[in-house]
């Protein structure tokens, strides 16, 4: 028998994403690809976990936006939830909880890193999981392909730059 939070993965079958930012297929396409991506990092739990349901949460908020396109708005809220569910029948302890539910949720502010104002930045850079943060955030780019280019999303080097610049 299929346990919930099994259902919640496979859910991610099917589910269209705007192929302007995710040509290589649906959600479950994309996150097995993260996955894959992530694995040459030698993840630990929370980050593997974290890869596996960061966009578990957009089959429950797939909406069309004013101009036609796909969009998940508040997908990371609804996939810190689905991972809750999986980390309490782990009897995951609050470690867990507390690194997977927060680069879940910061992974699309990663997309406007580069763009956030210097102390908001800092913020971030300065958190002790920030490293996890910047892992997951490359293993996203490469597990999605840009319809323009054909080739995985790159937006990840300037960060590392910045963050290799910060510890420095």
């Amino acid at each position: 028998t299929r346990r919930s939070s099994d259902l919640e993965v496979l859910a991610m079958r099917d589910v269209p994403q705007p192929p302007k930012y995710h040509a290589e297929g649906d959600v479950w396409v994309h996150t097995k690809r993260v996955l894959d991506a992530v694995q040459d990092y030698i993840p630990n739990d929370e980050l593997l976990l974290a890869a596996l349901f960061h966009d578990s949460g957009k089959p429950a908020t797939i909406r069309h936006n004013k101009k036609g396109q796909w969009c998940f708005y508040g997908h990371e809220k609804v996939s810190i939830k689905l991972a809750d569910i999986v980390l309490k029948r782990l009897a995951a302890g609050p470690r867990a909880y507390y690194i997977v539910s927060w680069l879940i949720d910061k992974h699309m502010q990663m997309h406007m890193f580069t763009e956030m104002r210097k102390f908001k930045r800092e913020i971030l850079l300065k958190d002790k999981r920030f490293p996890s943060l910047l892992l997951l955030y490359r293993a996203d780019c490469l597990g999605s392909i840009c319809g323009e280019t054909g080739k995985p999303d790159t937006g990840y080097k300037k960060i590392e730059e910045i963050y290799r610049k910060y510890i420095s």
